[in-house]
């Protein structure tokens, strides 16, 4: 009896394969399996084009499922109606989760349907654990390969329909910083409906690391939920770096931007503010300013974050021979590089940001108001001249040289030519 039911399992086999096969038969499990995850994936039928194509991928499985069920070496491959459904959902606004709980209702009733046909075997003839055990076992392989086969087919779409739409916008806002778009309901369009009749802020990020790009974006969100923005419009170029650009009904308090970088930005990452400015002339021009600052956050010499606000004349002036003689002529021998010549300009920049302070200026220095005095006027006594007479040239020639020459000497330039 025990070798009559071991050969039970190859005589089962055949005949559940032979009769599954039937046209009336593979109709029926289709539309009994159909029935079962539509009904328990019910957003899967909603979704336009891929409720209609369920019925062909549960018969598709199941037909190469049969075909290999009594191979003595087991074989996957994800069919090709199923590989169509994955990449279905991810064109589509449903989740991959979506996908595996489709192939789960499925194993649910496959389960079901064989039980109930192991339970009506004949008892002498049959092992029903041997039964069991061992369809069970081939089907939740052929299951959970066509999860992962599916997960994995899912996410290359959806990598490659993101890199799409990235790459498009990224056409898009160069065409728009070009000059070439002038239409705003087209431009909004092609930008997945970020506004162009809103106040734009735009930010440069970048960080030091490759690794680092990741968290970018999700900076760039922290940055825009400080202004009170759930959808900012985020633009990848080549390289290390994040455009965006933050859209606000009303004047935008730039510094909760500073406050929240200062907050949420990792060691390495810099970002450049540009001013709120409206339409898409707003849109260009605060996304120059945003470049504009960060060239000077990259310096190194200011902090990690510059507002365009706040060093809009250092932009503007840049560093050129002309600059530079300009700024030899205002600090003369302050300009040296040794270590008591650049307290002083330390002491004379404070100094002057307190509006003439002496206290206030010794209290951002942590040093004795004395101390400030001695060093002005040793400054004072180099340039042969007061300070404070100077004070607009003696700030933008102090920043300057700390920015764009990172705080060392500088060498006149009488060249016109460099």
């Amino acid at each position: 009896m025990t070798d009559q039911k071991t050969d039970g399992l190859a005589r089962w086999l055949s005949v559940f394969i032979a009769r599954e096969s039937e046209p009336d038969a593979l109709k029926r499990w289709v539309e009994d399996t159909t029935t079962a995850i539509l009904g328990e994936v019910p957003e899967i039928a909603d979704a336009d084009g891929i409720g209609t194509g369920i019925r062909d991928t549960v018969a598709e499985h199941w037909e190469s499922f049969l075909r290999q069920l009594s191979e003595p070496t087991f074989s996957f491959h994800l069919v090709d109606r199923a590989k169509l459904l994955a990449v279905e959902v991810a064109n589509s606004r449903l989740t991959v989760e979506t996908l595996i709980r489709f192939y789960r209702v499925a194993q649910q009733t496959t389960w079901a349907y064989i039980s109930r046909e192991v339970e009506e075997l004949p008892d002498d003839d049959f092992d029903h654990g041997e039964v069991l055990i061992y369809f069970w076992d081939r089907a939740s392989q052929w299951i959970d390969q066509s999860i992962t086969a599916s997960i994995q087919t899912f996410h290359e779409e959806r990598g490659r329909a993101q890199a799409g739409v990235a790459a498009q916008r990224y056409e898009t806002v160069l065409e728009v910083l070009n000059g070439q778009h002038d239409d705003p309901r087209r431009i909004s369009t092609a930008l997945g409906g970020y506004p162009m009749s809103v106040i734009h802020s735009a930010l440069v990020l970048t960080c030091d690391e490759h690794d680092g790009v990741s968290g970018l974006e999700q900076l760039a969100q922290d940055l825009a939920r400080s202004l009170g923005v759930t959808q900012p419009l985020l633009v990848r170029p080549s390289g290390r770096r994040l455009w965006v650009w933050i859209g606000t009904r009303t004047e935008p308090e730039l510094g909760a931007l500073v406050e929240e970088f200062n907050r949420q930005a990792a060691s390495g990452t810099r970002a450049g503010i540009g001013s709120g400015w409206s339409g898409i002339p707003g849109f260009i021009a605060t996304f120059k300013e945003a470049e504009g600052a960060l060239r000077l956050a990259a310096s190194g010499s200011i902090p990690a974050v510059c507002q365009y606000g706040e060093v809009e004349l250092l932009v503007l002036l840049g560093c050129t021979p002309q600059v530079d003689r300009f700024v030899s002529r205002t600090l003369g021998g302050l300009a040296a590089s040794d270590e008591a010549t650049a307290r002083r300009r330390e002491t004379i920049s404070a100094y002057l940001e307190a509006g003439g302070n002496v206290d206030d200026a010794a209290l951002a220095l942590q040093v004795h108001r004395n101390t400030v005095r001695y060093r002005i006027a040793q400054a004072e006594k180099a340039l042969d001249m007061n300070i404070s007479r100077l004070s607009p040239s003696m700030t933008v020639a102090l920043q300057h040289l700390d920015v764009f020459h990172a705080g060392g000497s500088l060498e006149l330039v009488t060249d016109l030519g460099q």
